[in-house]
């Protein structure tokens, strides 16, 4: 009943944010999930349409974060994507990569899908390269069995590799492929 209410309130306020914020929190504190995805997919909407980019971020990062918790890994993927996009355009490049490494990693170990983890890790390094990405770049280019690949992987590490012990190592490591 009082879902009903703070819905009704929501569509007929001129500014329905505060009303719909209020609605998360129910369906928060009442566990309601597929309704307080629902919700925060509003919420996130009218952020964006004020310009409250870091709201708007913020929140869909908890749907996505919500949706991997209850298994609706297809919907966190697409919520993790609208995320990079949507870092992307404004240039957030760190956070697009981010995002985009977490789909990444969701390809690989829940969706088991080698390729889109592969595509999805060359557009998080290209945004923004960390070792993080190469290094389960590198993991995939493995187990595809993909020489090429893993001198990539491997050569990208070693560009980021600081200390002179470690590069060595990498690029010894990229010597022997």
């Amino acid at each position: 009943l009082a879902a009903e209410a703070l819905s009704r309130a929501a569509s007929a306020a001129t500014e329905p944010r505060p009303w719909r914020k209020k609605l998360v929190s129910l369906y928060r504190a009442a566990g309601r999930t597929p309704e307080l995805i629902e919700e925060l997919s509003a919420v996130a909407s009218a952020q964006l349409r004020a310009e409250d980019l870091e709201g708007a971020i913020s929140t869909s990062q908890e749907k996505a974060a919500l949706e991997e918790e209850s298994g609706r890994l297809d919907d966190a993927l697409g919520t993790l994507l609208g995320l990079r996009k949507l870092c992307a355009e404004r240039s957030f490049f760190e956070r697009a990569a981010r995002h985009e490494l977490h789909r990444a990693e969701l390809f690989l170990e829940a969706k088991l899908d080698l390729q889109a983890a592969k595509d999805a890790l060359e557009r998080s390094f290209s945004l923004g390269p960390t070792s993080k990405a190469a290094e389960l770049g590198f993991k995939v280019a493995e187990r595809q069995e993909d020489a090429k690949a893993q001198a990539e992987w491997l050569s990208r590490i070693a560009q980021l590799i600081a200390a002179p012990g470690e590069k060595a190592a990498a690029l010894f490591k990229l010597a022997r492929l």
